[in-house]
């Protein structure tokens, strides 16, 4: 339900709420499943909804979400999305990129990442207009641009030959560079999980303190009956040992063993309140020990993963992937902008001092980035027939 399906067959047979026929090409989206996989499903054009049995939903429904240039043609979206190829017409292109209202996105479709050679498939669908070329010649031509995809590419002249070892060497970064976003990665789900159990650990806390509450009230009660009773069972134990002998002490221990019954009384009141409690407050007891267990876990977890730095790690081995990218792009030949070319050329002197003297080798081919003078500028002194005035700079 909600997704976006196009019908393929015109059917006079089925039709809308409205009274229309289910037309080819037309975009709906799905309000319904049926038991039977068929779908009811409301047109987009505003002529009602219909169900559509399952036989016509097998053989005739697709997903809308794409089409092809001239099937979007009068579409009207918030984003447009353009896959263009060599095989691209200037006119389909005119099509694709005129259907978004906020955007419009072109895909080029090439065999690498070199940007000069999209720009050029690109430069190539301008300059052409295939519109009065026959079907026949188009598709010998389509033939061909398929045999040779690079036929109006111009030869690449290679600046520098590529070691043999450079290839294995990529291979291993590329390796270590999916070990640390591997690790990263599992670093920032352990922190994730670690803070939802503790934000869910705080919230069964929460709940187990609201059962609690409603016994509070009686245990606090029994503990304050249990204090009292046990004070003035001490105090009337000090008085016994006071009292002389006769009628006083005789008196006194009376009172001893009344205020000894009163508190084995309170005594038992106070087990009976516990035990009637226990399963809540034991629920207390287990929920704010998780929380205490996880809040002790998270800090010394977050400095063992800053130590090791995964994430760090993984951003440094993209940039130093990136730059071996450039690296052999601008040695084949390539286009490659120098500030990118100046960036590898830095990221593989600093990688060269770290680790292998192999990555000097890389790093002296690249063009160096041009030198700042730190000279001052020689600045103009005025002269007068008195004296000169003389000008420092700090």
């Amino acid at each position: 339900v909600g997704d976006i399906v196009a019908t393929r067959r015109n059917d006079r047979h089925l039709h809308t709420t409205t009274g229309e026929p289910v037309r080819n090409r037309e975009l709906w989206t799905v309000t319904g499943l049926g038991d039977d996989d068929a779908l009811t499903v409301s047109s987009h054009l505003g002529s009602g909804a219909v169900t559509l049995p399952v036989d016509y939903t097998r053989e005739h429904v697709r997903l809308g979400y794409a089409a092809t240039e001239h099937g979007n043609q009068s579409d009207t979206v918030t984003i447009g999305v353009e896959l263009a190829t060599a095989a691209t017409t200037r006119r389909g292109l005119y099509v694709a990129v005129t259907r978004g209202e906020q955007a419009n996105l072109i895909l080029v479709v090439t065999d690498d990442r070199d940007l000069d050679h999209a720009r050029d498939i690109l430069e190539g669908v301008l300059a052409s207009d295939r519109a009065d070329i026959p079907a026949t010649t188009q598709r010998r031509e389509l033939a061909n641009i398929d045999r040779a995809p690079h036929r109006h590419q111009p030869t690449l002249q290679p600046r520098c030959e590529i070691p043999e070892w450079f290839e294995p060497l990529r291979t291993r970064v590329r390796d270590d560079l999916a070990e640390a976003q591997a690790n990263a990665a599992a670093d920032a789900r352990q922190i994730s999980e670690l803070k939802a159990n503790l934000v869910a650990a705080t919230r069964r806390l929460a709940e187990a303190n609201q059962a609690c509450e409603p016994y509070r009230p009686a245990l606090s009660a029994a503990y304050a009956a249990v204090e009292t009773a046990r004070e003035h069972w001490w105090a009337a134990n000090s008085r016994e040992r006071q009292a002389s002998k006769g009628r006083h002490r005789r008196a006194a221990h009376r009172d001893v063993e009344q205020t000894k019954q009163t508190l084995d009384d309170a005594l038992a009141q106070q087990q009976q309140v516990e035990e009637i409690a226990k399963p809540v407050n034991t629920r207390c007891d287990q929920a704010a020990a998780a929380v205490r267990s996880l809040e002790i876990s998270i800090t010394p977890t977050q400095q063992l993963i800053a130590i090791s730095d995964h994430a760090g790690r993984a951003a440094w081995l993209h940039d130093l992937d990136r730059a071996l990218d450039d690296w052999q792009h601008w040695a084949k030949g390539r286009t490659v902008p120098q500030a990118r070319l100046h960036h590898a050329r830095a990221i593989l002197e600093e990688q060269n001092s770290r680790e292998d003297p192999t990555w000097a080798v890389l790093a002296a081919v690249l063009p160096a980035p041009p030198t700042i003078s730190t000279t001052q500028p020689a600045i103009a002194r005025p002269h007068t027939p008195e004296r000169d005035i003389g000008i420092g700079i700090a």
